[in-house]
């Protein structure tokens, strides 16, 4: 593929890293999890669509990053094992440069260009179980929920660069 050619139908989201600060979080009483020491906020850990559960990883109060341990079997509700660290299936994502892709439409390692994004370029670094199909989700880091909503969904072309 030439790197003038631009791929048209993407749909791009955002993915964050969870923050146990973020004031959703503020009224959860503190629990135990495992293969964690301590406690942290319930939702932090186990809220649908918004904890580490759905997330995959989270930055704790503290300023741990802690996320799934896909070794112990991924996640399984509350019976989820959790380990330190970033997550991330090829590399830990980097702020604004990482995104997850499908592999069967876009190579991992790829360069890109996401013309939404002007002047920006991103490396396919990740991919993702709600990444199918010409869909991009571009990592924005450790943030609340509402300023990595805010980003929204976008309809974008891309191209892969040499």
């Amino acid at each position: 593929m030439a790197s003038d050619d631009w791929m048209d139908g993407f749909v791009i989201t955002h993915y964050i890293i969870i923050t146990e600060t973020d004031p959703v979080f503020a009224q959860d009483k503190k629990v135990k999890a495992n293969g964690l020491e301590g406690e942290y906020r319930e939702g932090f850990l186990f809220k649908e669509k918004t904890g580490v559960l759905f997330q995959g990883t989270g930055l704790t109060e503290a300023g741990e990053y802690i996320t799934i341990n896909w070794s112990k079997g991924g996640p399984k509700g509350r019976n989820t094992w959790f380990t330190k660290g970033v997550g991330g299936k090829w590399k830990s994502p980097v702020k604004w440069e990482s995104v997850a892709v499908d592999p069967h439409v876009i190579p991992l390692g790829s360069r890109l260009e996401i013309e939404a994004y002007p002047g920006k370029k991103f490396l396919a670094w990740d991919t993702g179980g709600a990444i199918n199909g010409k869909h991009i989700d571009i990592f924005l880091g450790a943030t609340t929920m509402s300023e990595g909503k805010a980003y929204g969904r976008k309809k974008s072309r891309v191209r892969i660069l040499k």
